[in-house]
């Protein structure tokens, strides 16, 4: 990598870190819907990928059909009603961590390991609005207990 391409790769991250500091919220909002349809695509053509054992990721038009009709009903879902694009946010940190962690470990992709990636992506929808973790300001045990250990001596 150049010098030349590591200059333009900080300006880049530098002013996508001043518009996150002078407008972090409003284009949180903007970004939900795209991450909505970006997951909902991945999840869509995942499934049919692994549940009718097909070659490979995208490799045939029912795994297009159904990656971009996923993803625009979560891009809808995520525009419309906050809840569900916490709910989506939250379940597809778990599943992405569960499946590229379960690959890195060396378990082969197929039907359990996206059926794990969906129960622990459901888990963390769970956890997520049981604790109400979205406002940041939960006085839940487990939230109250994280924020508070450093203080402990």
């Amino acid at each position: 990598m150049t010098a030349f391409n590591i200059l333009c790769a900080g300006l880049i991250g530098t002013m996508f870190g001043v518009l996150l500091a002078f407008a972090g919220y409003r284009l949180f909002l903007v970004l939900l819907p795209i991450w909505g349809f970006f997951f909902g695509f991945f999840l869509g053509g995942n499934t049919v990928q692994w549940l009718f054992n097909s070659s490979g990721f995208m490799v045939d038009v029912t795994g297009w059909v159904v990656g971009l009709v996923v993803g625009a009903i979560f891009a809808v879902l995520s525009y419309l009603f906050y809840i569900a694009a916490v709910a989506i946010v939250a379940g597809s940190l778990g599943y992405f961590l569960s499946i590229y962690l379960l690959l890195w470990v060396g378990l082969n992709a197929g039907f359990l390991l996206w059926l794990i990636g969906i129960v622990v992506g459901v888990v963390f929808i769970f956890i997520t609005l049981q604790f109400n973790l979205q406002n940041g300001s939960s006085s839940s045990p487990p939230h109250y207990l994280v924020l508070s250990w450093p203080l402990v001596p």
